[in-house]
């Protein structure tokens, strides 16, 4: 649980300078959609973290009285469906910006390779037709 605590005091500052968005325009920098889906993911990992200490908090008053304290049960286990559910969505959001097409990224590289592949073919084409010509 004091994991959760110093986690979210060194997230928040981080999530604070990713997502200032205004002050990076104002400075001429250029908003991307990589900078938005970084802003969105560490936004979910505070709702993350958040849902999960939360869950941590109410679990421990649940094993306090497990028969007895049924509403700090029923708090743990919405938290605990919280973190998860948000667990996911950051996932998804970082799976998307993990595998974003960047120019260097392969499918550029293989449509370069396939005009080569083209041209080469072209020039193989026109080679064989060529030397055909000369012996026929």
């Amino acid at each position: 649980m004091v994991a959760r605590i110093n986690l979210e005091g060194l997230l928040i500052p981080v999530t604070d300078d990713l997502c200032d968005f205004s002050t990076r325009r104002k400075q001429g920098i250029r908003i991307t959609r990589q900078d938005r889906e970084r802003c969105a993911s560490f936004i979910l990992l505070n709702i993350l973290n958040s849902a999960l200490f939360v869950g941590a908090l109410a679990d421990s008053f649940t094993q306090c009285s497990a028969s007895l304290n049924v509403p700090a049960n029923c708090a743990a286990n919405i938290a605990s469906i919280v973190g998860t559910t948000t667990l996911i969505a950051q996932s998804s959001v970082q799976m998307d910006y993990a595998c974003v097409d960047h120019e260097w990224n392969i499918s550029k590289k293989v449509e370069e390779k396939k005009i080569e592949w083209k041209k080469s073919n072209w020039i193989c084409k026109e080679t064989s037709r060529s030397s055909w010509r000369i012996k026929g």
